[in-house]
């Protein structure tokens, strides 16, 4: 069976050579150097923070009896935006190389 392949246009390829040079220009010349910059790292300590911070309120029953459940899920949430913002820049290579 034969391997279906598609024509290459040139109107593709001006444009991925016009994203890569604006990509680069961005970022820099070295993908090496990219990396986390100090508003990825705010943004990690910022959910961390509002995660475990209203867990620790919760468990030490710190917190009037009303505003339990609104805690709960801003601890739920926030623990989920945690974990899918570091987990959405980890795959695409700004976390670890």
């Amino acid at each position: 069976m034969q391997k279906l392949k598609f024509a290459k246009e040139t109107r593709s390829q001006q444009f991925y050579k016009d994203l890569e040079t604006r990509v680069f220009a961005l970022l820099g010349d070295q993908p090496d150097q990219w990396g986390p910059d100090i508003y990825f790292w705010l943004k990690a300590c910022f959910w961390f923070i509002a995660c475990w911070g209203t867990y620790t309120l919760i468990l030490l029953q710190m917190l009037p009896v009303y505003t339990l459940i609104p805690a709960t899920l801003l601890m739920c949430i926030s623990g989920l935006l945690f974990g899918f913002s570091i987990g959405h820049d980890a795959s695409h290579g700004v976390l670890f190389k």
